[in-house]
């Protein structure tokens, strides 16, 4: 059955799922379909019109008016068609561990429902668990395995999965989105999670690198990345030059912490000071 793309569904929910694609992955993606055409076809959940798989490609077909193929498939549920679309990630794309362990938490959540379910049936049908999702890892999963299950089904450790549950529930959708596109190690990611979201969003901004050496801080001193500590700033209120050199490192933060806290000569002094030891060091 062919459909046209006015036909084809965008299920915002299932395009979530998929890492973003780098800008160079972009450009060599539509050099490849303006060259040779889309060569795969597009997977569609059948009956519903949903686009499990494809994207990218159903995105430039759309734009340059591209003819492209389906290839249709019968899905129970859902969650089932998640796990597909998870599943063809893993086996299509070169994603970082960090990216894996963001699907995994999401597969993880799914194993565990499933399990639950499982368990409620079996209870109804007096004891005997009925065959689960066809989809799944282990259609028998217990919940509390759940993690280790989709840790093994992403190629991934079970603290990572951990983690990336971490940033899942506790982090900002930028701090989120900076793994998912792999910026940013989810197990950093995980270390600032704790932080109010504006201080996530300040940090995701900066990039992973700025995420890492907060994390740094973080594991080396627990206090020294606190919501308390990173209130002055939230707040524009005054800094002590003792905060600001807690925080994750920041010239400005620090610069307006000494600025608020010493007269105009002692900072002109200070500022020479170091930039002739500086000067020295580079010698």
């Amino acid at each position: 059955m062919e459909l046209s793309l006015s036909q084809i569904i965008i299920d915002p929910e299932f395009k979530a799922l998929i890492p973003p694609l780098s800008a160079s992955e972009r450009r060599d993606l539509e050099a490849n379909v303006l060259a040779d055409g889309c060569v795969s076809p597009l997977v569609i959940w059948q009956g519903h019109n949903i686009l499990l798989d494809g994207h990218n490609r159903y995105e430039i077909c759309k734009r340059h008016n591209i003819h492209f193929q389906v290839h249709q498939i019968a899905i129970e549920s859902r969650d089932a068609a998640k796990a597909s679309i998870i599943k063809h990630q893993l086996g299509r794309r070169n994603l970082k561990e960090s990216q894996r362990a963001m699907l995994a938490a999401t597969l993880k959540e799914m194993f565990a429902a499933g399990a639950i379910q499982r368990k409620a049936q079996g209870r109804k049908a007096g004891g005997r668990a009925r065959q689960g999702d066809p989809s799944m890892v282990s259609s028998l999963t217990p919940c509390c395995k759940a993690r280790d299950e989709a840790a093994a089904a992403m190629n991934v450790s079970s603290g990572l999965v951990h983690a990336a549950e971490k940033v899942k529930a506790s982090g900002s959708p930028k701090l989120q989105q900076a793994v998912i596109s792999g910026q940013a190690s989810v197990s950093a990611a995980a270390k600032i999670a704790a932080l109010p979201a504006e201080d996530q969003d300040k940090l995701a901004a900066l990039g992973g690198k700025a995420i890492a050496q907060a994390a740094k801080k973080v594991r080396k001193n627990p206090r020294a990345i606190s919501p308390k500590a990173m209130k002055p700033i939230r707040d524009s209120q005054p800094l002590t030059a003792k905060t600001a050199l807690e925080l994750p490192h920041d010239p400005t933060w620090a610069a307006k912490a000494l600025i608020s806290t010493f007269d105009r000569e002692f900072l002109t002094g200070l500022v020479q000071a170091i930039t002739n030891y500086l000067q020295g060091e580079s010698q």
